[in-house]
């Protein structure tokens, strides 16, 4: 099988977002495979608030969430598993393989934490990595010790210098 992929098609983050997907089924429900930037976490998901449990959900711990994101930032070559996130409507598949099995998935934004996806699992990843990028952006290598490979920072979706 040979499919083109849009590279152009593949956004940079707006009020959607676009990324290549692959759709299958599972237990009767459609099921998009996708991968998804630490950077763009927040964007298209709503933060986890260790004030407001979900009452479909373990209450989340913020010291388990903040241990994560240092886990990460300290082993950069680590690869957390992966999130299962619900949409409530808001997505959009568009075929490009003759399957239909591969395509474009466009995902909105959360704004004011308000999103059309749920966390099913993947709760305090999303809250460790919102915290380090937070903390990150506040802090420089320098005032740290800690020395961060700019590879490493483009590779994670940050920068050296906090974003305006």
């Amino acid at each position: 099988m040979s499919i083109t992929v849009d590279s152009s098609r593949l956004s940079l983050v707006r009020e959607e977002s676009t990324y290549l997907a692959i759709r299958t089924s599972q237990g009767g429900r459609t099921v998009y495979t996708t991968r998804i930037p630490l950077a763009d976490l927040s964007v298209i998901l709503t933060i986890p608030d260790p004030a407001k449990p979900d009452p479909d959900n373990r209450k989340v711990d913020i010291n388990h969430a903040k241990g994560f994101g240092q886990y990460l930032a300290d082993n950069p070559g680590w690869v957390a598993p992966a999130l299962l996130i619900r949409d409530t409507g808001g997505c959009r598949f568009e075929p490009i393989s003759e399957d239909g099995s591969v395509g474009y998935l466009t995902v909105p934004w959360s704004i004011g934490g308000i999103g059309r996806l749920i966390t099913i699992d993947g709760q305090h990843r999303i809250l460790g990595v919102h915290l380090e990028r937070s903390a990150s952006r506040t802090r420089s290598p320098a005032s740290t010790g800690r020395s961060i490979a700019p590879t490493r920072l483009r590779r994670q979706g940050w920068s050296r210098t906090a974003r305006p």
